[in-house]
């Protein structure tokens, strides 16, 4: 076992029928002798002589858990911590299975907030899917994972049977190697844990959460919850369920070993000419400086000669790099930090010898005022109030426990401060000093750190009326036969798709008429919201895909590397701490100041998307809690900012916009917590003000999911494209004529 928390052996007593009575182990039980990292409030349920008891912490408890909270925090190791999606199944409206006096939703989610507050105490990061009894899409679990850009995803259920059956499995699918070798170790552990009949992995290609996410996955099924004798007394048990917790935990240490990741990311750019601007005016289109020297500071050999594009694979951290070109002055700059399987953009611009002689002297300060007034001329692209920190929505601080009424067990504390929650790609924050990080823990809490967009009072924003989508006239033009497709673009043209293979790995393009593949990226992770930029395509950077980076723009012939892609020219829109923000763009990695949160507030929204059309421009994303919905935004110009006039929102998920903005794909679909039980793609129909919108449902007897679309015409015919689960996964390719509806 790990040795991130306290370790406890416990006698457990008389073994259970049907089971092998392990040694219990819990981990981070209340109380402060020998805690290296946070101890956040775990009862001693198994020391307790009434385990079943609720416990309240008095307020100096509280006190001394959020202190205890930010001491371990600023004493913890500065290794990079991996992220974690843990899956709580089924809630809200769906139970899941029932038996015993027990609710599979519950005991899910008990075991599920153990292994959060061990996870966490060991410094890694959590996204829980929910913490709380709420309804949640299979889709939208899937897609809150892909679009945090987390590092592995474990779901935890319980099976039922009718007659009654026993034992432990794990589901995966296989078509990603990761999850294969995820399922055997956290299965392993599982049956060492409570020693019931070793159902083994089983492969399950069917399964949303499985099949749909970008990263290895696996779906537990802890015991079954209709075996009264055997399983049900440890899905009841306190202590059992924290065992079971602790299982999941040392299955995760196991694969991923949180002393730190040893995985190397991808800092890369180009050396672009200074437009007067510095890095802030570092677009696609900025003149390129080849022959370049390129040296990454402090590190012996890192040196490239030609930087018409130059990228170097460095270990996770903070870098400084130095580009010179004859001809030019040298300049420097401090790259975003680099997480460790991520990537990111750090071009250099240089000035031209003897322009702006005087300006800008220090290296790496910038040439120009900054967005803002009274940021300074040329200080920095970094000053320390561009750094946020924020909760996450609906996540509660504290150290209070609770009780699980519904079996009778005490619910594991969940918190210590939710707002010192180690956040992986936070390497700014987390290299701050003690007293400084207390600092602005302390300031962070008696003020607000999220600046608005100034109010315009000409800004309105006009609620649209949808009308239920109808069944349209979707004509097919022919099936692909490409088994395991999770993205299915067509071109702008519609002669092309753009297409993904399983965990969305790897981008290819495949001529619709002759079948022809041309593979331009093998990349994990690299199809997730990859779409097509006029003749080229643009990617994604590994990593938290919507944080305003710029995209990758790849030769749709070739593959090479011919720019970073910007959505638009002064604005980004990104998904912070799982909300919406709008604001300015500082540089091409996408730094933002003046935000302006698009998303509704207290619900989870993610996958931004911003095209820019003649004289507005559309976004949209997906929100997740209560169901999935999908939120349309039209926002003009006004003076230097973009102003919200439309908002429009569907039920559904999934959204892609055409290039030009004149289309919209989505999917709505139903599930029962464990399969989609029926899906469909619904195409609306944009003209310039969203005054006509008649969304349009295309009806197949297959389940429909991965919509693309593309404007192929003047006389308004679009094509779409969308997978259908089949045995043979067919695309299909039809096409969607506005005008004749």
């Amino acid at each position: 076992m790990s040795t991130h928390g306290v370790a406890l052996n416990m006698s457990v007593g008389v073994p259970e029928q049907g089971r092998v009575a392990p040694v219990r182990r819990v981990t981070g039980v209340d109380g402060v002798d020998g805690v290296s990292r946070r101890d956040v409030g775990q009862t001693s349920d198994v020391a307790s002589a009434k385990p079943e008891q609720t416990h309240r912490m008095s307020t100096s408890s509280l006190v001394r858990c959020s202190l205890l909270s930010i001491v371990s925090l600023l004493t913890s190791s500065t290794a990079a911590a991996f992220e974690i999606v843990v899956d709580p199944g089924h809630g809200g409206t769906d139970p899941g299975a029932s038996g015993c006096n027990l609710v599979e939703k519950t005991v899910a989610l008990d075991v599920s907030l153990r292994l959060q507050v061990l996870l966490e105490a060991a410094g890694q990061d959590v996204l829980m899917t929910r913490s709380t009894d709420q309804t949640l899409t299979l889709q939208g679990r899937a897609n809150l994972a892909n679009s945090n850009g987390v590092d592995r995803f474990v779901s935890i259920h319980n099976n039922s049977a009718t007659p009654a059956a026993t034992g432990t499995e794990t589901l995966y699918d296989d078509s990603l190697a990761g999850s294969v070798s995820q399922c055997s170790v956290v299965q392993r552990h599982m049956i060492a844990a409570w020693g019931l009949s070793n159902r083994g992995c089983k492969v399950r290609n069917e399964l949303v959460v499985l099949n749909s996410t970008t990263m290895p996955a696996t779906l537990s099924e802890l015991g079954f919850i209709t075996s009264c004798d055997i399983d049900a007394p440890l899905l009841r048990g306190t202590a059992d369920k924290q065992e079971m917790a602790q299982a999941h935990f040392d299955a995760l240490d196991e694969i991923l070993g949180f002393d730190g990741p040893t995985a190397t990311g991808t800092l890369r750019g180009f050396v672009v000419v200074d437009d007067g601007r510095g890095v802030e005016g570092i677009i696609a289109a900025s003149v390129r400086i080849t022959g370049a020297r390129v040296t990454v500071l402090g590190r012996v050999g890192d040196d490239v000669t030609d930087a018409g594009g130059w990228s170097f694979a460095l270990p996770a951290g903070t870098y400084s790099v130095r580009a010179e070109a004859d001809g030019y002055r040298p300049a420097q700059r401090e790259c975003d930090p680099l997480a460790a399987a991520g990537e990111r953009f750090c071009s250099i611009p240089l000035v031209a010898e003897g322009d702006g002689e005087g300006e800008g002297e220090g290296e790496g300060e910038g040439e120009g005022e900054g967005e803002d007034p009274g940021e300074g001329e040329g200080e920095g692209e970094t000053p320390s109030d561009r750094i946020v920190i924020r909760n996450k929505p609906g996540a509660t601080g504290g150290c209070s426990c609770d009780a699980d009424a519904d079996n009778g067990a005490a619910l594991p504390v969940i918190a210590g401060l939710v707002l010192l929650r180690r956040r992986r790609r936070s390497s700014k924050v987390r290299g701050m000093s003690g007293h400084s990080l207390l600092a602005l823990v302390i300031a962070t809490s008696t003020a607000s750190a999220t600046p608005s967009l100034p109010s315009t009072k000409a800004k309105t924003k006009v609620k649209t009326s949808v009308s239920t989508p109808v069944d349209g006239a979707v004509v097919e033009r022919q099936r692909l036969s490409l088994p395991g497709v999770t993205l299915a673009q067509p071109s702008p043209r519609g002669d092309r798709l753009l297409i993904s293979d399983a965990g969305f790995a790897g981008l290819a393009v495949i001529d619709i008429a002759t079948n022809k593949r041309v593979q331009l990226d093998d990349s994990a992770r690299s199809g997730f919201a990859a779409r097509w930029v006029g003749d080229d395509v643009a990617r994604r950077l590994a990593g938290p895909p919507f944080d305003g980076q710029p995209q990758l723009l790849l030769d749709a012939k070739t593959g090479a590397v011919t720019g970073p892609f910007t959505e638009h020219p002064t604005h980004v829109v990104a998904q912070i701490d799982n909300t919406i923000q709008l604001g300015r763009r500082l540089d091409e990695a996408g730094r933002m100041t003046r935000q302006q949160q698009l998303s509704p507030p207290g619900r989870r929204a993610i996958m931004p998307t911003l095209v820019t059309r003649k004289n507005d421009v559309v976004i949209t994303f997906q929100t997740i809690d209560g169901g999935d919905h999908v939120s349309l935004l039209r926002l003009v110009p006004r003076g230097d900012d973009l102003v919200v006039v439309a908002s429009i929102e569907f039920a559904g998920a999934d959204a892609r916009l055409a290039a030009d903005g004149r289309t919209l794909v989505y999917v709505v679909s139903k599930d029962d917590g464990h399969h989609v039980l029926d899906s469909d793609v619904v195409i609306v129909d944009l003209d310039n003000a969203f005054t006509r919108l008649q969304p349009v449902r295309v009806r197949t007897t297959a389940i429909e999911r991965a919509p693309g679309v593309a404007d192929v015409a003047s006389d308004g015919s679009r094509v779409v494209a969308f997978v259908v689960d089949t045995d043979t996964n067919n695309v299909v390719v039809a096409t969607f004529n506005a005008k004749k509806r």
